[in-house]
């Protein structure tokens, strides 16, 4: 049998059968479609416009996601209505952009925010920005009027109830107050670090002005940064707001401690004072002979420094004595008898009378304070097993401080003790606290060999000077500037930032008296985030290091960055301290990684490469801020 045959037949005979009966039933199908067409176009017409309202609705959230971004980094907070109509704006700037066709109105526009604050320091503040936005969609072919399954003419679409539009930014701290405690010791006179060309040598402190400078330009493009700069040598010099005999502003020494009982005493008043460390206390009630000789020698010291200094510098006065006695100054008074057992010298003198140690009140604060007073200049210059066999230089030493309570008071204005070191030879007769701050003057800060209270001096260049020679000079600098160097206090202004270049060292090296000074002045600022870069050649001086270590080993550094959170308005987010040491003492390194700043914090850096890599590190960890914004070529290095 031909199968194939067959088949062709069999579907032949199928398919006249199939159109026979179409044939048969055509105006009942053409009658069954015309009723089905309508419905056929509406789920055509509600797929088509179902499709573009989805389309609509991403472009919609793809315009928020990217305009709450931009609010974000505004970051306005909408704190005024002026705030939120440019947050507005952007919404309608991306709105026309993602769907220019869309219909609304300003009010169908929203920013809401969320302000988190944790209230802990280990989490971050933060806020959300949410943009929420509704629009009004033509739908291309609405049939719902003629009864068949449709949208509305107009479709509302918004990113109400979703995940768009939403944002979260991390309130840090941008802004900083940086405090640079810099040392201005002696020591930073020496040429050791490679300079800007890293072939020649140059002075530390010569390398660290043009490190500061670029430091201070990188700080204050960071809008709301502060910068302060404290110079210590043996405690940190300040321009006085009072004015001495010469018509210039003095100059403060100050450093900020609690003396225990024993020691405290008038340090302002004792600093232009002549006592003799040698001499044994004073019982005033019994022993008037010994009074007598403590107030003529500091009678006859307050005499000399007008003969010597007063008179050369001002010639119309002919070097005549007896013209101080009447106006126009009126400073001093002629004694007849005057004499050692009489207890006041051949001329009695005092720019201002209040000062005079003949007034009541001040014998009787002489008598009262002298015992105090021994004790405290035994503490200064007695020799004990330091290099320099000085003792322990300040007054606020191992032996006089009450630790806990210093600590405790550390950020208090109250405990700064402030004495005027008085325009005059460095000569124990006339600064009684010689050794310290002497960066103040460091341009006409000279010392009579034979006054030179050390016995071992590394930078002492072996002239020899006499005291005549010594006023002399001094007479000779009159309308030099004579307050070198001093503290400058917080600010955004780059003009009195740069005082900071014709500062010079001169002294000793006391750390931890800068440290403490620092203190108040950081608090100052208002920015939640603060940084003390400590920046010092690592030589700190054998009688100083005893305080510091005590102070360090009481947990200093971690009470600085604690209490500091407390105490500030608005609070402190985060404080950081850095050590910089510029000379390669390894050792000195250690011991302030170990018992301050910690490893991460403790850093050499011994020429102006490394010094300048070292502190725009410390600006971008600090700040958030890349501050590289070259003016020039050669500008780019911070």
């Amino acid at each position: 049998m031909n199968y194939h045959v067959l088949f062709k037949v069999k579907a032949k005979y199928i398919f006249n059968k199939i159109v026979a009966y179409f044939h048969m039933k055509k105006g009942v199908l053409a009658l069954s479609f015309a009723i089905m067409f309508p419905f056929y176009i509406a789920f055509l017409m509600l797929a088509i416009d179902g499709s573009m309202l989805l389309n609509k609705k991403a472009r919609l959230a793809d315009s928020m996601n990217e305009a709450v971004l931009v609010i974000a980094a505004i970051n306005n907070y909408n704190k005024t209505a002026s705030d939120l109509q440019t947050n507005l704006k952007v919404l309608d700037h991306f709105l026309k952009f993602y769907l220019p066709k869309s219909i609304y109105s300003m009010d169908d526009l929203q920013i809401k925010i969320k302000l988190v604050d944790e209230g802990n320091e280990n989490k971050q503040n933060y806020v959300d920005y949410r943009a929420v936005a509704k629009i009004s969609v033509n739908t291309i072919l609405p049939l719902f009027k003629l009864g068949l399954p449709s949208f509305n003419s107009t479709v509302t679409v918004s990113n109400y109830n979703t995940n768009s539009g939403n944002v979260r930014k991390y309130n840090i701290p941008n802004a900083i107050d940086m405090v640079l405690l810099v040392d201005f010791s002696r020591s930073m006179n020496k040429e050791m670090a490679l300079d800007l060309d890293k072939k020649t040598q140059a002075k530390r402190i010569d390398i660290l002005k043009k490190v500061v400078n670029k430091v201070i330009d990188g700080i204050l493009k960071i809008e709301g940064s502060k910068i302060a700069i404290v110079p210590f040598d043996i405690g940190v010099p300040v321009i006085s707001k009072h004015k001495n005999e010469f018509n210039q502003y003095d100059l403060e020494c100050s450093v900020l401690f609690v003396p225990k009982q024993q020691y405290k005493i008038n340090y302002n008043f004792w600093a232009n004072k002549f006592v003799d460390a040698k001499r044994d206390s004073l019982d005033p009630d019994k022993d008037e002979i010994k009074l007598n000789e403590i107030i003529y020698y500091m009678d006859n010291a307050r005499y000399q420094y007008y003969l010597n200094m007063f008179l050369p510098m001002h010639p119309e006065l002919e070097n005549d004595m007896n013209k101080l006695v009447n106006t126009p100054f009126s400073f001093c008074k002629f004694n007849t008898n005057g004499s050692i057992i009489k207890g006041y010298a051949k001329y009695s003198c005092e720019w201002e009378e209040i000062n005079s140690i003949f007034r009541e009140p001040n014998l009787e604060l002489i008598k009262n304070e002298y015992n105090k007073v021994i004790l405290n200049l035994r503490t200064m210059r007695s020799p004990i097993e330091t290099a320099n066999g000085l003792g322990y230089i300040s007054f606020v030493n191992h032996e006089t401080v009450d630790i806990e309570k210093t600590i405790e008071g550390m950020f208090d204005s109250n405990n700064i003790v402030s004495f005027i070191q008085p325009w005059a030879p460095n000569m124990i007769e006339h600064r009684m606290f010689s050794e310290m701050c002497q960066s103040g003057m460091a341009k006409n800060l000279v010392t009579p060999t034979e006054n030179v209270l050390r016995e071992k001096d590394d930078y002492d260049d072996g002239s020899k000077l006499t005291v005549e020679q010594a006023y002399q000079q001094l007479v000779l600098a009159e309308n030099i500037d004579r307050i070198t160097t001093y503290l400058l206090t917080l600010t955004d202004n780059k003009n009195e930032l740069l005082a900071f270049n014709n500062m010079e060292p001169s002294g000793g090296t006391d750390i931890l008296t800068g440290l403490l000074r620092a203190l108040p002045v950081l608090v100052e600022g208002n920015n939640l985030n603060k940084v003390l870069v400590i920046i010092s050649d690592g030589e700190e001086m054998e009688g100083p290091k005893l305080l510091t270590d005590k102070f360090l080993k009481s947990n200093l550094c971690n009470r600085i960055k604690s209490d500091i959170k407390t105490i500030t308005i608005p609070k402190t987010r985060n404080v950081e301290i850095y050590f910089i040491s510029i000379n390669n003492n390894i050792e000195h390194l250690k011991y302030w990684s170990d018992n301050c700043v910690g490893s991460e914090h403790a850093i050499l850096a011994e020429n102006y490469e490394d010094l300048l890599k070292t502190f725009e590190s410390i600006i971008q960890v600090e700040t958030g801020y890349f501050i590289n914004d070259c003016d020039g070529v050669n500008d780019c290095n911070i």
